[in-house]
């Protein structure tokens, strides 16, 4: 598969745009790493998903995972994050759908998570011609390479304007 590093979005503006006509199935985007802190963790689930295992450490001791990870919620908060960093940001109009949305490892403090985009099928929108439709396997990775959250976005992007 061929892989293209995504620079970091500067001041709201990618680097380098990604159009819909520049769509190669098979293609692979990456942006990160962001770390993930036992204060992010808490931060997080005290505001949007408080069960005890997010936000008390010994309580989250008690559990089957044996300590404190943060939230499914958090995770794909993490992901959206990083997809700002995707040179993506002029061409997406909007997600159409997740499928298949799987959270397949608890995301520890510490835990250092990169993005990796997987460019899929793709077609013409058969409706607006100044567009198209395209799925992605998404993945959120720890460093060693094992997912954390895996999941199929199917994303309307715009087409390069000439």
């Amino acid at each position: 598969m061929e892989s293209v590093h995504a620079e970091p979005v500067q001041q709201g503006v990618a680097l380098a745009q990604v159009w819909f006509d520049d769509v190669v199935p098979g293609a692979s985007l990456r942006a990160g790493p962001h770390r993930v802190t036992r204060e992010d963790i808490i931060e997080f689930a005290l505001r949007w998903d408080p069960f005890p295992f997010h936000t008390d450490e010994v309580a989250a001791a008690a559990t089957p995972l044996g300590g404190l990870f943060a939230s499914g919620i958090h995770t794909l908060a993490i992901k959206q994050l990083l997809v700002h960093r995707l040179p993506i940001l002029e061409s997406a109009v909007a997600s159409l759908g997740y499928d298949e949305l799987r959270f397949t490892k608890a995301v520890r403090p510490g835990a250092e998570l990169t993005l990796v985009w997987t460019w899929g099928e793709r077609r013409e929108s058969r409706s607006q011609p100044d567009r198209g439709i395209v799925k992605a396997a998404v993945r959120l990775e720890q460093a060693d390479g094992v997912p954390v959250l895996t999941y199929t976005d199917t994303v309307m992007m715009l087409k390069r304007v000439a």
